[in-house]
């Protein structure tokens, strides 16, 4: 991984955190993006990503609390009609704004991951095969 890669992922965080810090891991730490230098991500990336860098497609920092992903929840809190009802939505949502929030490419791979969810559950594939 380059050290431009290292630091958009770096920038990705601080933006799924709103760029207040509220609730990120790096707060008050020299990490910070605002103010790291390339040598000190280099030097520390493991430390600020010990679990990888943030997806924000698949496993957004924003939708996981206490260890449990906010989709999990939705899933096990609905039918599965409703959960398939649920993973349209999501679908028709991110392809009808793709254009319009600034990054285009990130709202359509997220469609694809709700389209390929719910193209699992139309197959019945096990949850366990989502991750």
């Amino acid at each position: 991984m380059t050290i431009k890669e290292m630091r958009e992922a770096l920038e990705k965080r601080c933006e799924d955190f709103d760029n207040n810090c509220t609730g990120c891991p790096l707060r008050g730490r020299q990490y910070c993006y605002t103010s790291v230098t390339d040598d000190e991500i280099q030097d520390n990336y493991n430390t600020m990503f010990p679990d990888g860098p943030i997806d924000p497609v698949n496993h957004p920092t924003h939708y996981t609390q206490g260890g449990i992903e906010c989709i999990d929840a939705i899933r096990a809190s609905m039918t599965a009609d409703e959960y398939d009802g649920f993973l349209k939505g999501q679908v028709i949502k991110y392809v009808w704004r793709y254009k319009h929030k600034g990054k285009p490419a990130e709202d359509l791979k997220k469609a694809m991951f709700y389209l390929d969810r719910l193209i699992k559950q139309t197959e019945g594939v096990p949850e366990s095969a989502d991750k």
